[in-house]
């Protein structure tokens, strides 16, 4: 039985159903009770194991937390969390073919190590070392032989705060049970019923496109059986394609605190914070706007003393000049202070955000 059946269960007992991937329709092993997936593609869900009430407090903790700035908890307004049920494309495929190349060939040998001795009037031979010298090559024929399963993203995560599992992302998100080669346990056939409290996101990504994606990194998976070999050549096929959309559960949750609004996206399945902003601690801030304060406080005398200094010592400027040049400069100076001041108070209100 492939992991993928192994995920499966009996909506009318809860037990594993035996049903090879493809399959649309079987019978349960347990209660004997008559399994029918949807026609075309099948469609599962994975029932989300946080409701709304905990996803609310794992966010509270954090606002309770020391990275987030003091007092927010009791100033954020919470609002409702969402549960939205993600798609991923499940194709499952078998990768065959074969990998010709040049294998080098190794010789080794101890050979004496030179040592001094401790009273330094004598050397020592006994320590020995090995050492390899390429001797020659070999021709070597590997066969390819791949029979696994990739998750692509069927809609545009960024929306969200989650990077999509394509054929240029990592293989795995920290903290969601589904990565890009695994499929969690717990699956179930996807009925409306089950997303009553939840949002369904429709796929965007048509799974033609999701199939050429998955396709792509089958291959270059298969391409570590030629680890090592040099002068390369390698033929694959993928044959035996499979798809089937699994709908995942996410939590979003946005509150307002401080002037702005922040959002977090919970995992549905692990509790986890997948990703998320919150207020950060604003002592850092308040000392870099105090010590630009301070500094600019002490430039401003020492810059109107020697505009004074510079105009009374220039006989050639005119008497009428240097009290207009001199007011002109002070305007100035005040103008900038005014505007460093309003700077210096934002950037002391808003804080640093700690994004997870």
């Amino acid at each position: 039985m492939s992991e993928f059946a192994r995920a499966l269960t009996c909506p009318a007992c809860g037990s594993p159903l035996e049903m090879r991937d493809g399959d649309v329709a079987g019978t349960c092993a347990s209660c004997g009770s008559s399994v029918r997936l949807a026609e075309g593609i099948p469609r599962f869900l994975m029932p989300s194991l946080t409701d709304s009430t905990e996803c609310m407090r794992i966010v509270r903790r954090i606002l309770d937390g020391p990275d987030v700035r003091r007092g927010t908890a009791t100033r954020a307004r919470v609002r409702p969390p969402v549960l939205y049920f993600v798609p991923y494309w499940r194709i499952n495929a078998q990768v065959t073919g074969v990998a010709l190349g040049v294998e080098p060939v190794w010789r080794e040998q101890e050979v004496p190590v030179v040592s001094e001795s401790d009273n330094q009037e004598s050397w020592s031979t006994t320590a020995r070392r090995t050492i390899r010298t390429r001797s020659g090559w070999r021709a070597v024929e590997k066969d390819i032989r791949l029979l696994t399963g990739i998750n692509i993203s069927g809609a545009d995560l960024e929306a969200l705060g989650i990077p999509s599992l394509s054929d240029r992302s990592q293989l795995a998100i920290e903290g969601m049970e589904i990565q890009q080669d695994v499929v969690p346990e717990g699956l179930v056939v996807l009925d409306r019923s089950d997303v009553a409290a939840g949002v369904l996101v429709n796929p965007t990504v048509h799974v033609s496109t999701a199939v050429a994606k998955a396709s792509t990194v089958l291959q270059r998976l298969s391409q570590g059986v030629s680890r090592g070999l040099e002068q390369k050549w390698a033929r694959v096929a993928v044959t035996g394609t499979r798809v089937s959309l699994i709908y995942y559960p996410l939590w979003v949750m946005s509150f307002d605190a401080w002037g702005s609004r922040y959002k977090v996206v919970v995992d549905g399945r692990t509790g986890s914070v997948l990703s998320g902003r919150f207020p950060g601690p604003r002592e850092d801030r308040h000392i870099v706007a105090a010590v630009a304060g301070a500094v600019w406080g002490a430039l401003v005398p020492s810059i109107a003393v020697s505009l004074a200094r510079m105009a009374t010592a220039s006989p050639s400027a005119p008497a009428t000049g240097c009290p207009a040049v001199m007011l002109a400069v002070l305007v100035a100076l005040v103008a900038a202070t005014v505007k460093l001041l309003a700077v210096l108070d934002g950037i002391e209100r808003r804080g640093n955000d700690h994004v997870v």
